[in-house]
């Protein structure tokens, strides 16, 4: 479970060196918990399997989750608490948009 300010941040970038530094990942913001999402595998699976064989250093971390199917999908929004906020990076996609109405 997380704590009662959470931030929910829907992503659909790989974890490399750059975007853990960019996106704040594992850092503390006064109580806040902050997660990640990364929708990627869910959107364009070919794409996020080029990315894993390019041999990029690709970090792991408990706050990024790797969203790979619809089940994965509910499987998190589950662990959600009721009141949250969330921002969505990824483009314009029509699943994003159901998601976006979703949330």
């Amino acid at each position: 479970m997380y704590p009662n300010k959470t931030l929910l941040i829907i992503t659909n970038t790989p974890l490399t060196s750059h975007a853990y530094k960019t996106f704040g990942v594992n850092t503390t913001y006064k109580g806040w918990k902050i997660i990640y999402w990364n929708i990627l595998p869910f959107i364009n699976r070919k794409l996020d399997e080029e990315y894993s064989s390019k041999k990029l250093k690709l970090r792991k971390d408990k706050q990024h989750i790797k969203i790979n199917s619809l089940f994965d999908l509910f499987k998190e929004y589950k662990n959600i608490p009721d009141n949250f906020f969330y921002m969505n990076g990824v483009e314009n996609v029509i699943l994003i948009s159901l998601l976006d109405r979703i949330l």
